[in-house]
């Protein structure tokens, strides 16, 4: 990759402080979310698996030799548009995708369709990095489904048990499925990861989608499992071991086996080696 002269070193320093400047404002809702929402506590680790893809892409990433993109004007107007609109009605995540639009934008123009393709999917992986307003809508129905398919599932294992909304009667004890428990944090960085890996994989396209798409049902699966295991522990060895130490446990190993079950998947489907190099 060739160094860039003073000229252009200096315009993308004054590019990138206009980008600062404008929305700043996103810029730190984004960073107190990461800070204090539990489900996009994985937000910077986005950042730098997209960073690290840049990175392993810069001996290919050159300005195309047709120069520059007018269409990338017209994306970078999109995402300034959508930016001013989210800042009005205070809907910052959705000003978070407007700076990735107005950075795809920036990429088309300056860099080119070649550049852009290689570019491409580190920018679509940022957005797994904004927080969506997903809690107060999801959160509560994945909560009953958790707290009436675990008592289902326990009560043929001959465990009495009585399911009343999101919560779970057990003999002696009572539990209630909440958001820790609802599925939805792993979810969320379930689905990330199952981006990065039909990124990364050899397949046919429609196997690496399949294994994207097959992260909700996985990562759903999975955290029914640990919910079902928590009742079971609690149930044999008391309520504070299995809302104790095996609560924190379990949440780490069930996510780790939905991942390797989405890596089985992939490798079922015919998916070989990995390369992170990959162009959109």
């Amino acid at each position: 990759m060739t160094i860039p002269d003073k000229r252009s070193l200096l315009s993308a320093v004054l590019i990138a402080a206009l980008l600062v400047l404008a929305f700043w404002t996103t810029l730190a809702w984004l960073t107190e979310a990461w800070w204090s929402d539990a489900y996009y506590s994985h937000g910077p680790l986005v950042l730098l698996i997209s960073a690290f893809l840049i990175w392993l892409s810069r001996d290919t990433v050159r300005r195309a030799p047709e120069g520059t993109q007018p269409l990338g004007i017209a994306v970078l107007a999109l995402g300034l548009l959508l930016h001013a609109g989210a800042v009005l009605w205070r809907a910052y995540y959705l000003s978070a995708f407007g700076l990735l639009a107005v950075l795809a934008g920036l990429c088309l123009f300056f860099l080119g369709r070649q550049a852009m393709g290689k570019l491409l999917f580190p920018l679509v992986f940022l957005s797994f990095s904004i927080p969506l307003p997903l809690a107060e809508r999801f959160g509560p129905p994945l909560e009953v489904f958790a707290a009436t398919q675990a008592t289902n599932l326990v009560r043929l294992a001959g465990i009495p048990a009585v399911n009343e909304g999101s919560r779970v009667i057990l003999a002696g004890s009572t539990f209630a499925v909440g958001a820790p428990c609802s599925g939805l944090r792993s979810l969320v960085a379930l689905i990330a990861l199952a981006a990065l890996l039909a990124h990364a994989v050899q397949g046919p396209i429609w196997a690496r989608w399949l294994v994207f798409l097959s992260a909700v049902p996985v990562a759903i699966l999975a955290n029914l499992v640990r919910v079902v295991s928590i009742f079971v522990v609690a149930y044999s060895w008391g309520p504070d071991v299995g809302l104790g130490y095996y609560h924190d446990v379990s949440s780490l190993v069930l996510f780790l086996v939905a991942l390797v079950l989405l890596i089985l998947l992939s490798r079922g489907l015919g998916c070989g080696d990995f390369n992170l190099e990959r162009s959109s």
